[in-house]
């Protein structure tokens, strides 16, 4: 399996758990306050161990993809969490979405989705399952379903 490597600019850099293991090890020479933070997201990281969702995860060698997967399962509990704790914030929250790849707009997928040939198409929602295999975690599925649906075709 190919590891993609991005930064938020998506850029090819280094691997997504790499730079979380290279952030928490900064942060604990410089005595930072997102020790413990990190700490979780590398717990989360490493329990993914076995065979889960049909995927086989070997260690805590994560791709990119599976990694996202995490940090977005993490941010959705901590939204359940601060709508139950009324006033409370996250430290955890804009953390992983620090990690996050920047998101396609609009115009990208637009401009992705206006390239496929719907005629050789079963049905319009295959343009979806394509776009999102092209753009991966970068597209968001409400919107790509949203342009698909709007398209004259």
């Amino acid at each position: 399996m190919q590891k993609v490597c991005f930064n938020r600019e998506g850029e090819c850099t280094m691997c997504l758990n790499d730079r979380v293991r290279k952030d928490f090890t900064t942060a604990i020479q410089t005595k930072s306050t997102g020790v413990t933070d990190l700490r979780y997201i590398l717990g989360e990281f490493s329990r993914l161990k076995g065979t889960k969702d049909g995927k086989n995860y070997i260690g805590d060698v994560l791709t990119d993809e599976q990694a996202i997967r995490v940090l977005i399962g993490i941010i959705t509990g901590e939204n359940k969490l601060l709508e139950v704790v009324k006033g409370s914030t996250s430290t955890l929250k804009p953390l992983c979405e620090s990690y996050l790849p920047k998101k396609a707009t609009r115009q990208e997928l637009l401009e992705f989705i206006t390239t496929i040939d719907f005629s050789k198409l079963k049905n319009k929602m295959q343009a979806v399952g394509m776009t999102k295999k092209h753009f991966g975690v970068a597209a968001e599925g409400k919107l790509v379903m949203d342009i698909v649906q709007n398209i004259e075709g």
